[in-house]
């Protein structure tokens, strides 16, 4: 399936977290990005920044040929509801949806601002309560040396890459830089998942999943309150 027509409309989500972002990339290019920085606002507010931001860029949602989605991990009811949207758009306008991993979104955000030194490895980290987060670790060159994964943090938990500086961030990366023994650790705060990183990986490298059967990568089981143990 060819993604990049002259007239090619793309719109991308990010759900995955307390931030919900939306962007437009028109023949590959970003031509509008809106972000809303407000706890428990994507169920309310998610719908409304995709009209303004279609409506800003003189565009219908007739004229979108595709949608990508942030497909986690992260937040249960963020991704959900990213999806689901996403899901809705692509049945109802006969277009293809594609997922996109919210680390390896991350990563590529960070390398592209052009900053990564070749040796540094990137770790996006995702909080998941307690003393857990979702991790990944990505190469300066975006190769993926650790795929996402839940992970318990000790001490320990980066010895196998303690040879080269590692850079953290995420909404886990303060927790996990207080963590983890390592010699040559950073944190890079204010880092977050971002629609418009969906949207250049999904464009890159377009992973075209099945509308009715695609679910989020949760990566955990997930449980409702009454599920989980006293």
């Amino acid at each position: 399936m060819e993604h990049t027509t002259a007239h090619h409309v793309l719109l991308s989500l990010e759900t995955s977290g307390s931030s919900c972002s939306v962007a437009l990339h028109q023949n590959g290019r970003l031509i509008a990005y809106a972000e809303l920085h407000q706890e428990k606002s994507h169920s309310g507010r998610l719908t409304l920044l995709i009209e303004e931001l279609l409506r800003h860029s003189n565009l219908s949602p007739q004229n979108l040929t595709a949608v990508a989605v942030s497909a986690g991990p992260g937040s249960y009811t963020g991704l959900r509801i990213g999806v689901s949207t996403a899901k809705g758009l692509c049945f109802a306008l006969g277009i293809p949806l594609l997922a996109v991993d919210t680390l390896q979104a991350m990563s590529y955000g960070v390398a592209a601002q052009g900053i990564v030194p070749p040796e540094v490895l990137l770790c996006p980290c995702i909080e998941a309560r307690r003393m857990e987060i979702y991790r990944a670790i990505w190469d300066a060159a975006h190769h993926c040396l650790l795929p996402a994964e839940p992970h318990i943090l000790t001490p320990h938990s980066f010895d196998d890459f303690s040879t080269r500086p590692l850079w953290l961030f995420g909404s886990g990366a303060e927790k996990t830089f207080a963590t983890i023994q390592h010699p040559n650790k950073y944190w890079l705060p204010h880092v977050q998942p971002s629609a418009r990183f969906i949207g250049e990986l999904a464009l890159r490298a377009p992973q075209v999943v099945d509308i009715a059967y695609f679910e989020p990568q949760y990566i955990k089981p997930f449980y409702t309150p009454a599920q989980q143990a006293p």
